[in-house]
């Protein structure tokens, strides 16, 4: 395995290519239980191209009971809903894995050529930011106003 992707073995690659084209084709994905690190893990397994991504998951014995997280109880209304599906549908795409990087490692590449050159580096503490709170229910709401100038224009005129 380098990285997530996994590296059919010497003799393997017909069933390889055969097992990420069939999930390709029933649009399905592999739960699979792997050793690493002398651990055992749980994964998915998940065609992407013409290779196979394994991902962990978690145990179920890894993940906190929801009743011990002192969740605020909150109503939300069946047109909150509604509206919220409609920006998560307006904004739903492919995935493209390619728009996320890992900002800590080009942070970590940065200090480590800082230090070559001989210039000191010092580590600053964040600060524990805390999350603003917004009325979720008027920014769904201005969201969707701003694709319906488009839904209007398909309108015939009278």
């Amino acid at each position: 395995m380098s990285g997530p992707i996994l590296k059919a073995d010497k003799g393997a690659a017909k069933a390889y290519f055969l097992l990420c084209q069939a999930l390709k084709k029933a649009n399905k994905v592999a739960i699979v239980r792997f050793t690493f690190k002398n651990h055992n893990h749980v994964g998915v397994i998940e065609p992407y191209e013409n290779v196979l991504l394994l991902n962990q998951l978690r145990f179920h014995s890894q993940i906190l009971p929801v009743e011990s997280l002192e969740l605020e109880k909150v109503r939300v209304s069946t047109a909150e809903v509604d509206i919220a599906e409609q920006l998560i549908a307006q904004l739903s795409g492919p995935f493209k894995p390619e728009r996320f990087h890992d900002t800590y490692i080009e942070d970590l590449k940065k200090t480590i050529s800082k230090k070559g050159r001989g210039k000191k580096v010092s580590m600053a503490k964040e600060k524990e930011k805390k999350a603003k709170v917004y009325d979720i229910m008027s920014l769904l709401k201005e969201s969707l106003k701003e694709q319906k100038p488009a839904a209007k224009s398909l309108r015939k005129k009278k």
